[in-house]
């Protein structure tokens, strides 16, 4: 059982024009935040999407999944949306609200004492692993939640088959691109299970779609909205418009202004980190081509070792047979920074990496834009040596280098 102080539910920090950052206090005291998007409170009866974002979950992950599939069509029909943001101390560790799926309980039950909620449930959706959480959430609290979307998603494996009972004559929706190997079976698996314990579920597979899906936001509010076979989510890319940080004429339509150009920026820098997050997740899942696809076709990487300098070719020829073998590599990513040049073509970033064998990493990169899709045209991988050690490795170093001759 959750219970909220809603009392001490406060506006932290206004991020954008009807984006809030919130903070909510859960039963054990902890705190959690979360983006909100919608009315500040009113009379009138609300739909309201909880969404659990992907990759790290943090502020700006968050603030990229209400970009990329909420922001516009929301504020066209008036919903709300609230994402829950991992904390910064997390941020590396996957499945943080698997864990503590009462802290989306607790954003949940916050937003129904906030605003009038149209047929007294939330609507849950999650991407990538957020559609893992989602269902770990909908175990817990099936009454909090009217319908469960994934984009995609699937079971994770703790998850029994009696808790899925709950979940019995819930309406689910799984999506997923008819590109994207590893997911669709694993959809398929949910399906299954999910169907043994009564609930509703449709698969959608998107023709020619990979892992990051590009819908469609007024597709993707119909099929949320309970229309599970919405014709109209197949074949359509996402609607760019109405975005948080650059609001368009559909925005403005509904009484938004339009932001000034510098603002674009924050967006292109949500999209790289968005590529980024994507490109350690496939290969934590060995995803060959969803890895390799981030790259351009001149790109080079630089590895640990002085002889690991591999064009695109000879690194994937290197990565071809551990992939095949299900053998990838996981590297959690903090503490990022993203410079964007001045034409908005170029992008170059570092981030920490944490590495179950290697420990703390350095990646460092650049990217370009090519027919208005981020690339990877170098990507550095290096082991920062303390200052303190570094006589003593250098000395090793020749070492090696002598034996090796």
């Amino acid at each position: 059982m959750v219970a909220v102080l809603g009392a001490q539910s406060v506006c932290l920090a206004q991020v954008a024009p009807q984006v809030t950052l919130r903070s909510v206090v859960a039963a054990d005291k902890t705190n959690v935040t979360y983006l909100f998007l919608g009315p500040s409170a009113g009379g009138t009866k609300v739909r309201s999407v909880v969404a659990l974002a992907p990759g790290s979950g943090d502020e700006s992950m968050g603030r990229t999944v209400l970009e990329r599939y909420f922001a516009s069509e929301a504020m066209r029909r008036g919903w709300s949306v609230s994402v829950p943001v991992v904390p910064a101390s997390e941020a590396g560790k996957a499945g943080y609200f698997r864990r503590r799926p009462d802290l989306v309980v607790a954003v949940a039950d916050d937003v129904a004492n906030l605003l009038k909620i149209d047929g007294g449930s939330h609507l849950l959706a999650g991407v990538s692993n957020g559609g893992l959480d989602a269902f770990a959430v909908a175990v817990v609290a099936p009454g909090r939640f009217g319908s469960i979307t994934v984009l995609p998603g699937a079971l994770d494996a703790e998850i029994t088959d009696e808790e899925l009972t709950q979940l019995k004559g819930k309406p689910i929706t799984i999506v997923v691109g008819e590109k994207d190997g590893s997911w669709r079976a694993a959809a398929e698996s949910a399906r299954k299970r999910l169907e043994a314990a009564g609930a509703a579920v449709v698969v959608r597979s998107i023709a020619s779609g990979e892992h990051v899906l590009r819908l469609e936001s007024r597709a993707l509010m119909d099929v949320l909205g309970g229309d599970q076979r919405a014709a109209t989510l197949d074949g359509l890319v996402m609607n760019t418009g109405g975005s948080i940080a650059g609001w368009t004429q559909e925005a403005a339509e509904v009484g938004k202004e339009r932001r000034d150009p510098p603002v674009a920026l924050d967006v292109k820098e949500r999209a790289i980190a968005g590529v980024l997050e994507d490109f350690h997740d496939a290969a934590a899942k060995a995803d060959e081509e969803r890895y390799f696809q981030h790259f351009t076709p001149d790109a080079v990487f630089l590895g640990t070792d002085a002889t690991e300098r591999w064009t695109y070719a000879q690194f994937r020829a290197w990565a071809k047979p551990q992939f095949a073998n299900g053998k990838g590599w996981t590297y959690f990513a903090r503490d990022r920074h993203i410079f964007i040049s001045p034409n908005g073509d170029c992008a170059w970033f570092d981030e920490m990496l944490d590495n179950k064998k290697l420990g703390e990493c350095r990646g460092s990169g650049v990217l370009v834009r090519i027919d208005g899709v981020w690339r990877i045209a170098q990507y550095h991988l290096v082991l920062p040596v303390p200052n303190d050690l570094a006589d003593e490795l250098v000395r090793r170093g020749r070492e090696l280098a002598e034996d090796r001759k």
